[in-house]
């Protein structure tokens, strides 16, 4: 079989799991779930993009559709669970916000507001919602329960747990675009021509969703980007070409940027002075009572234990072998 018919393969397959992963429409949230995991995993294995799956037929499914949904199941009150949050969903290429609201009884609340498309939002809520069921039972077995009210032990523990995972998630992530750029380089000679980097695949999902966010047109973000980072090349290359003509180092940076020859002296001057004037007195940011007491939280006991539990929590939601089997 061809590389082309190989890749079609894989192309054909994500779109079917996208179809179950549809919880709308079908009736088993387990196999849903599962679905959505797989067709991650298949994305990330081989750093593709969804774009790529609708042109092989997915085009006009709604899973694959972006939206911007909030969370009504768990509330984003603490730091820790908006940074496990923010890493889970990094990883499942959607943006990740707090939004605030009210909840069905008036009450002023904070949550988890996801942008991207609907798999890959369900893909995160699924990975944040197992892993707040996993360190919340395991946090009650070690003693750390929330009774009448929030303890503070509870919060370190808590805090402890999420700070591993969020580590983890993000070596994770690395290592998946590591492993795709080298499978990117090795078939760079005989591949079809569909392959993709994952930084890309992630950088082309972001763009997309921040256009949606924002409420511009598909492609602004990607081309407002491009137009910059042209702009920026083009004063650095001005920059050093006045530097080699031998105009003085920030005198060049003004003119490379549009200031007139009188203007760039006047204020690479005040520059100069600024920065020698600070560079005499600047001590930096004093310690203050606030790093004191995240010092105290890190050194807990709680904190320590949770950290442990941290690094043995699964990443993954836990599936059973029969949808496994299903999937494969």
């Amino acid at each position: 079989m061809s590389d082309q018919s190989v890749n079609d393969a894989i192309l054909a397959r994500i779109s079917k799991l996208l179809a179950l992963a549809d919880s709308a429409r079908n009736t088993s949230e387990a196999e849903a779930s599962a679905a959505a995991a797989k067709v991650q995993e298949m994305l990330q294995q081989y750093g593709l993009s969804l774009a790529e799956v609708e042109s092989a037929g997915g085009k006009s499914a709604p899973e694959g559709q972006r939206e911007k949904r909030s969370s009504d199941k768990h509330g984003a009150m603490y730091k820790w669970q908006i940074r496990l949050m923010t890493a889970i969903s990094e990883g499942n290429f959607c943006i990740h916000r707090v939004h605030r609201g009210k909840d069905e009884n008036g009450t002023n609340r904070t949550y988890h507001q996801l942008v991207g498309r609907k798999v890959n939002i369900e893909a995160s809520q699924m990975v944040y919602y197992y892993l707040l069921g996993a360190m919340k039972r395991i946090a009650a077995d070690e003693g750390y329960r929330v009774l009448n009210g929030v303890s503070k032990e509870w919060s370190a523990w808590m805090e402890g747990c999420s700070d591993r995972l969020v580590e983890r998630l993000r070596v994770k992530a690395e290592e998946a675009r590591r492993e795709s750029e080298a499978r990117a380089q090795a078939t760079k000679s005989n591949g079809t021509g569909r392959e993709l980097v994952l930084a890309d695949v992630y950088g082309s999902e972001a763009d997309l969703n921040n256009d949606m966010l924002n409420g511009f047109p598909a492609g602004t973000t990607a081309t407002k980007r491009r137009e910059n980072e042209e702009r920026v090349a083009r004063h650095k290359a001005r920059w050093e070409q006045l530097q080699s003509e031998g105009v003085e180092k920030w005198e060049a940076w003004y003119i490379a940027h549009g200031y007139g020859t009188e203007d760039a002296k006047r204020l690479a001057g005040d520059f100069n002075r600024q920065v020698s004037r600070s560079g005499r007195g600047y001590r930096g940011r004093g310690w203050t009572r606030a790093d004191e007491r995240a010092e105290e939280r890190r050194n807990s006991p709680a904190y320590r234990s949770g950290s442990k539990a941290g690094a043995s929590i699964g990443l993954d939601p836990q599936v059973s072998n029969t949808e496994r089997k299903k999937l494969t």
